[in-house]
């Protein structure tokens, strides 16, 4: 299967889990397009400086960020922690967390959720 950039869907929400701002994301790939990994969804995801994903726990999912450009504050089960280009996360059986953009660039991160 092959997904051309032009064929991924790309929205803008605001105030994501009670964070800050806006949020730009293009679902890359999702579970409707009926393949069988546990993969429910993959996006990447824009967060300009001073916007954010709020707290929010996975309970019944894993979620890992990739962080592709900028810096971000990483909230991970209540410990703060800086990453930037190159830095990864997982969070999933039952931690929460949040990330907000830092700096005067654009934080630019591969999303993926992941069903248990």
């Amino acid at each position: 299967m092959i997904k051309r950039k032009e064929e991924m869907y790309s929205e803008i929400k605001t105030e994501v889990r009670g964070g800050k701002g806006t949020m730009g994301i293009s679902y890359l790939l999702s579970q409707e397009e009926s393949f069988t990994a546990k993969l429910d969804k993959m996006a990447r995801v824009n967060l300009a400086p001073g916007c954010s994903i709020g707290v929010h726990p996975h309970d019944i999912t894993e979620e890992i960020y990739y962080i592709l450009q900028g810096k971000a504050l990483f909230h991970d089960n209540g410990e703060v922690k800086q990453l930037q280009p190159g830095d990864a996360t997982i969070t999933g059986g039952g931690e929460t967390h949040s990330i907000e953009s830092l700096g005067p660039e654009t934080l630019d991160m591969v999303a993926v959720i992941i069903k248990k």
